[in-house]
Formats: C-alpha cells, sequence, structure tokens
C-alpha cells in the first residue's frame, strides 16, 4: 500500500508540473528520444482533470487502508506514527523528488502504460467528476500564452550568463561592443544558449511589429538630394559617390517634386564629359507609402523586387498619380515626412547599426551634433571619392572611346553596317505581353491625332540598358521601344499595320509568353546568324514528334518563302536563329530539331499544331536569290534575242539559197 501510495503521489506532482507548451516544443524539435516520450505523455497531459482525479482516488485509498491495516498487528498510537512517518518521507516527499527531477521527462514516458491503466480502472468514478470540474473551473490543458514582453525576458534568460546583464532595459546599448569587435563571431553549433546577437535581433523581430515606417525612416529634411537640371560633371559624380548612397532622390525645381531614384551604379558607363542633365538620365520611381505603413508590410515589398527606397507621406495616391500623369508634385499640397530603405529595416532588426566601407566611424563616435559629424562624413569621403574617380574616370573614358570608335563610318564594310542594327536569334529570354491595346490618342508629325496599336511587355534582362528609340527583337519582329515603366519594368512598342498583317503578334493575348532579344552590337560576338528582324510572313506547325530529348518541329510556309529555305541552311523562327533540316518543296513544308537547351529557351515548344509561328529567311540567301535572279533574267534576255536573230539569219538565209537555186535552175 505504501508503494502504491508512493508511485500515485510521484505520477502526481510529475504529470502536473509538466509544461504542455514544452511538450509541444520538444514533439516539433526535440531529438528522436525526446519526440517519442513527448508523444507518449502529450495524450496524458490533454486530460489533466481525469488524471488528477484517477490519481487522487488510487493514493487516497491507499493513504486510508494503510492505517486500517498497521492497526491490527500493532497498537494503535504505534500505527498511526508509523503510518505517519512512512508516508511523508517515502509516500509523498522521496516520489515527488524522483518524478519531478532531471528524468522527469523519461519518467513520465515509462509509467505511461500505467497511467492510462489506473485511469481506465477508475473510469466509472473518475470521469462524472472530471466533468463536473470541466464544467465549473474549466478544461486546464490550455497552452501558456505569452505576452510579448514576457516573451522578451524569456529570450533574455536563455541568453548566455556570462553575457546577461539585466540592467540595460535595451539591447540598442549592446551594440557599440558587437560593432566593435568583429571577431566575436558566434561558431555555429558551439553552444546551446542564445548569443548576444540572437537575443538582439529576436528583440528586434518582436518590436518591429508594433512599429510604423515613420518610427525608423530617415528625415526629409536629411536626405541626400540631386537637382534634376544639374550637369553629371566631374565634380558632381565625385559628390556622388562620396556621399555613399546606391540610390539617390533626384527633384525638378523643389525639392518635395520628385521624378525618380538615381541609380549609382548605372553612373559607371556615363562619360562626365558629356554633361548630361540628371533629369536624362534613367531613373526609377520609387514607392510611396503612409507613415502609419507597417515595417513588416515595407520589408515584404522590399523582398518581392519593387525597390528598396520609399519615399513617406500622407498624400501617397497624390504622389503617384501625379507620377502617372507626368504632372509637377505641387509642395504646398504633398509633405514628405522621410525616406526608408531596406537598410533602415534592417538595422530595426538587428538592433544595431550597419557600417559599410564608405562609413567613417572613428571620427565621429561620440559626436552630438548631426550636422557636424554629416560634415565630417562628407570631408572624409570626398577625399577618397576624389583618389578613386580619377582611375574610375580614365577607365570608363577609354571604354567610351573604344565604343565610339567602334561606330561605323561611312566607309565601314555592308557587313559590318547589317550588325550594327540586326540580331542573332539567340534568345536572351522569354517576356511576358501584358497587353496588345489599339490607342486613339497617338499624335502625328504634324500634330494630328490617329490610332494605332501598342505592344506592351514585361522583360528583365532586355530592360536593362534599354531606352526610347531602341530597337528590340519581340516574336523575331523587330519593334521600337516608345515607352518604359521603371516600376513594372514594361517596355511598350508601337507596332504598325504592316507588322501586324505579315506576323502572329495580332495574336498575342495577356500573359502569353514571346521570345525577346535585344540588337546586336558591333563589337558583339554573333552565335547565331544575321537576323533582321524583318518577317517574311507566317508558318503554320504541321506535326510535333519527339526522338529521344530532341523535338522534331514541321512548319508548312507559302511557296514564295520556300526558295529562300534550303537544307542546312538558316532560318529563324519566332525570332530563333535554327538550322533547317529537310525540304519539301513540292509539299511546301520543312522541319527543324531542337535540343533540351533550346526547348527550355524559346516559346516554340509550348505551341501546338496549328499555330502560327514567324518565318524570316536567311538574308544572305535571300540577297543572293536576288542577285542570281537578275542573272538569270538578263540570261533569258539575251538568249532570247539570240534565239531571234538565228532565226532571222536562218530565213534569210534559206531565202537567199532558195533564190539561187531557182536562177540556177532557170538557166
Amino acid at each position: 500500500m505504501l508503494l502504491v501510495s508512493a508511485i500515485m503521489a510521484g505520477m502526481l506532482m510529475g504529470y502536473m508540473s509538466i509544461d504542455k507548451l514544452n511538450i509541444l516544443i520538444l514533439t516539433m524539435e526535440g531529438n528522436d528520444i525526446e519526440k517519442a516520450q513527448a508523444a507518449r505523455i502529450l495524450p496524458i497531459i490533454n486530460q489533466s482533470h481525469n488524471v488528477l482525479v484517477s490519481l487522487l482516488l488510487v493514493n487516497a485509498g491507499a493513504l486510508e487502508a494503510l492505517p486500517i491495516w498497521l492497526n491490527r498487528i500493532v497498537p494503535e498510537s504505534t500505527a498511526i506514527l508509523f503510518s505517519v512517518t512512512f508516508v511523508l518521507m517515502f509516500g509523498e516527499i522521496l516520489p515527488s523528488a524522483i518524478f519531478t527531477g532531471k528524468n522527469q521527462l523519461a519518467i513520465a514516458a515509462a509509467v505511461a502504460p500505467l497511467c492510462h491503466f489506473v485511469m481506465a480502472i477508475m473510469c466509472p468514478i473518475a470521469w462524472p467528476i472530471c466533468k463536473v470540474l470541466d464544467v465549473l473551473i474549466g478544461e486546464s490543458n490550455d497552452i501558456t500564452q505569452y505576452k510579448r514582453k514576457e516573451l522578451k525576458a524569456l529570450i533574455r534568460l536563455q541568453q548566455s550568463s556570462s553575457q546577461i546583464n539585466p540592467i540595460l532595459p535595451s539591447t540598442k546599448s549592446l551594440t557599440t561592443s558587437s560593432t566593435s569587435s568583429p571577431t566575436s563571431s558566434i561558431s555555429p553549433g558551439a553552444c546551446t544558449s542564445l548569443q548576444k546577437e540572437e537575443v538582439n535581433i529576436l528583440h528586434g523581430a518582436l518590436d518591429m511589429s508594433k512599429k510604423s515606417v515613420i518610427d525608423i525612416a530617415t528625415p526629409f529634411e536629411d536626405v541626400f538630394m540631386l537637382d534634376g537640371d544639374a550637369l553629371l560633371n566631374f565634380e558632381l559624380m565625385v559628390d556622388i559617390l562620396a556621399c555613399g548612397y546606391s540610390r539617390i532622390p533626384v527633384f525638378l525645381n523643389h525639392r518635395p517634386n520628385i521624378i525618380g531614384l538615381l541609380l549609382v551604379k548605372r553612373l559607371i558607363v556615363i562619360d562626365s564629359d558629356a554633361e548630361r542633365p540628371i533629369k536624362n538620365l534613367t531613373l526609377r520611381k520609387p514607392l510611396v507609402v503612409s507613415p502609419d505603413y507597417s515595417c513588416y508590410a515595407m520589408l515584404n515589398q522590399f523582398q518581392i523586387g519593387k525597390g528598396q527606397f520609399a519615399l513617406i507621406t500622407q498624400q501617397a495616391a497624390y504622389v503617384e498619380a501625379c507620377w502617372k500623369a507626368n504632372f509637377t508634385i505641387d509642395p504646398s499640397y504633398v509633405t514628405i515626412q522621410g525616406v526608408i530603405t531596406i537598410e533602415n529595416i534592417l538595422e530595426e532588426l538587428l538592433q544595431e547599426e550597419i557600417q559599410d566601407e564608405t562609413d567613417i566611424i572613428a571620427q565621429c563616435i561620440g559626436q552630438d551634433y548631426p550636422k557636424i559629424r554629416r560634415q565630417k562624413l562628407r570631408e572624409s569621403g570626398m577625399r577618397r571619392a576624389a583618389k578613386v574617380f580619377k582611375a574610375l574616370a580614365t577607365r570608363v573614358r577609354r571604354r567610351l572611346r573604344l565604343r565610339t570608335q567602334s561606330r561605323p563610318s561611312p566607309s565601314t564594310p555592308l557587313l559590318i553596317l547589317w550588325t550594327t542594327k540586326m540580331f542573332t536569334g539567340i534568345i536572351e529570354e522569354m517576356g511576358t505581353c501584358v497587353e496588345l491595346v489599339e490607342k486613339n490618342d497617338m499624335v502625328m508629325w504634324d500634330g494630328s491625332v490617329s490610332s494605332g496599336v501598342v505592344l506592351v511587355v514585361e522583360a528583365t534582362l532586355a530592360f536593362e540598358g534599354a531606352y526610347i528609340g531602341c530597337s528590340i527583337a519581340i516574336n523575331g519582329t523587330c519593334l521600337t521601344v516608345t515607352e518604359i515603366d521603371e516600376t513594372t519594368h514594361r517596355l511598350s512598342f508601337g507596332v504598325a499595320p504592316e507588322s501586324l498583317r505579315k506576323t502572329n503578334l495580332k495574336s498575342l493575348k495577356s500573359g502569353d509568353k514571346v521570345n525577346v532579344e535585344r540588337a546586336m552590337g558591333a563589337h558583339d560576338r554573333n552565335s547565331g546568324h544575321f537576323v533582321q528582324g524583318h518577317v517574311d510572313g507566317t508558318g503554320d506547325i504541321i506535326d510535333m514528334t519527339r526522338e529521344g530529348d530532341s523535338l522534331w518541329i514541321k512548319i508548312k510556309v507559302d511557296k514564295n518563302l520556300m526558295e529562300f529555305i534550303i537544307p542546312k541552311g538558316f532560318i529563324a523562327i519566332d525570332g530563333t536563329s535554327l538550322t533547317v533540316c529537310e525540304v519539301n518543296q513540292a509539299a511546301g513544308w520543312f522541319n527543324v530539331m531542337l535540343i533540351t537547351h533550346t526547348q527550355n529557351s524559346i516559346i516554340l515548344p509550348t505551341k501546338k499544331v496549328g499555330d502560327a509561328v514567324n518565318i524570316e529567311g536567311d538574308v544572305m540567301g535571300k540577297y543572293a536569290a536576288k542577285s542570281t535572279g537578275a542573272l538569270v533574267t538578263r540570261l533569258e534576255v539575251l538568249e532570247k534575242s539570240q534565239t531571234k536573230s538565228l532565226l532571222a539569219a536562218g530565213i534569210v538565209g534559206g531565202a537567199i539559197g532558195a533564190c539561187l537555186a531557182f536562177v540556177v535552175a532557170q538557166k
């Protein structure tokens, strides 16, 4: 009876002291042994009232039976003293200590079958009592829910004891030592307790959910900006490099009228001697958010590639509407409160300043005046940037001279002139058709307004370096860029009626994939063949057959196109440079074979039998056919003229012979 009482008391203390949250954590993140133990314990602690009542009933029965049994063999006073002493020591204290000790989880898992057995035999009595307790008190197996401050305290308690400093209420006070000691890095798997840096990040993540972007933004008056009318000369470029920023807002007339962001990395290919106005450079539109915008929502916007710089203003919708309509932002209506970058977000998460190689710390530590600090940074940056930029500018000028020298002159051979305005047929990327729409506000050269078709394509690689007026091949059709959307990476092209008649562009729908290739420069290597982007017509796919990992595609075209197609010759299908395999002139078809790399790089394999494809014959073959055609025509004319002369000579000769014969016969 004493043993039964001890086991019941130990099990009761052990199971009631186990935290359900800890068991759930072990089932998810424990090792294999801990997961197995937690899985055996979890069903028991989910029935806390049942466990409590069942174990108490058995324990109480054993305790009540022990004095009665002892009273039969020893005097009553001795039985009471004996039962109280032994039950207290061996039936309560010792079992409770063992069941709640360091092996609590292992013991609880081991005696789990016994606990289930006890609950089963006591069910008729325990179950009604449990239901009454559930109604009166409520179920007691809920998971412990920590408040945000409690979580921060719990995380701090998990920090390495040698690093805990309970006097410091803010983790930002720990930044000096962590930033000044780069050697204090954390070794992976070195210890199980949390390091100071980990605690800072966790605290920062918990605190940031309560903050909006205005709480961590840079005030607008402290933002380094550029005037759009300023000329990009050597001095201004040095000033830009000295500021140490990768993205700089550009304004016109007044600071709130921001027209875009200048990406400093793009200045590497710009010649400062040209002194171009800043507003004429490629500028990207920044994000615009309201001051109460969540920091986590801002981080999500940065993560999906919508930029890493945002303006903060209450009039966000008005600013975006002005940009879309190309209107000037009214400074009397718009107040820009600050800017936020991804660095601000990361610093808030890390609870530390991020110092890069352009930041100067030693001269500014302990500085209480931001203006003096910025002045010192600027002076130091100007000296460093001037030294670096001298070498950099020389290299840029050399590249620009080489590029200028590579431009064709009037005496440049025809082949080089072709390559500066042609394509290779090597598709650079597959873009997405956004829309093919007819617009009624197209302005003609004389100022009149007419209708026309505009194709909008979203691209990534072709977007880099694109400018208004440049040529890009879409499905093998050479089109001119008429508009660039910096925010969405969308390019707009004007499509002439002749292009719509000759190509398959007229059948494009929103979401369709298109082949995209930028025009080839004179200095570029041609890995395909000379493709003009001047589509000769369309063909229809009549068969698609697999052979191993290759794909045969048979295409039927008109007879006027078949004369430019020869076996093993070049052909451009939707702008893709391919080699013709077989040609059937009588039936009017040819076929090509695609390897796996080509299949995954172009849109042709995604089409089906019956779809139309753009066809452009080999330009060399077309010029050769034209030249030989003219020669054949001349030969035919010459042959006909010679035949007529010979016939006339024969007739005249025959007539003369007949006359001579008649004269001789008369004599």
